[in-house]
């Protein structure tokens, strides 16, 4: 059985920028966003990613960590953070394969650094078909791109 959310609890797609503001305690968006996903637990709604999230958020702690925006044990705690919230979100129900030839649709005509944002919205867009699902986000510009290339999707651009 996949595991789609099948109720009005909702599945929530969590960014990478999301996720590293939670990791690593950001100044003006850790609140912000642990609220948002605690919120989201308590009503027994789903998290899900790409696999991507993973590699995007252990660079951008890599380098924080390089830049010295974090200490070593800052670092370390942030991906103990991160290891503690990956058991907590769901991969794909069909695998990131079945995101792919959507994600470079979606992608467009966008640069090709925008090729990981095209999975968090073939992975939304794939979801909002069974469930209702959105994806958060402190990116404006993903937030732009989907407004352009899959404007039926509910993204929510996190504030500070």
């Amino acid at each position: 059985m996949d595991s789609i959310p099948r109720n009005k609890s909702a599945a929530l797609i969590v960014d990478a920028s999301v996720m590293v503001a939670v990791c690593a305690r950001e100044a003006g968006r850790f609140e912000r966003a642990s609220t948002e996903m605690a919120n989201h637990a308590q009503m027994g709604g789903l998290f899900f990613a790409p696999g991507v999230l993973f590699a995007e958020v252990l660079f951008a702690l890599c380098g924080k960590f390089s830049r010295g925006e974090l200490t070593t044990q800052q670092h370390a705690r942030s991906v103990e953070i991160l290891v503690e919230y990956a058991a907590t979100i769901l991969p794909p129900p069909h695998g990131d394969h079945a995101l792919v030839a959507r994600a470079e649709q979606v992608r467009g005509g966008y640069g090709c650094s925008h090729s990981a944002d095209g999975l968090y919205l073939a992975l939304t867009e794939w979801l909002t078909r069974t469930a209702v699902a959105e994806l958060i986000t402190f990116d404006t510009g993903l937030q732009r791109q989907a407004a352009v290339t899959a404007p039926h999707l509910t993204i929510r651009l996190l504030t500070t």
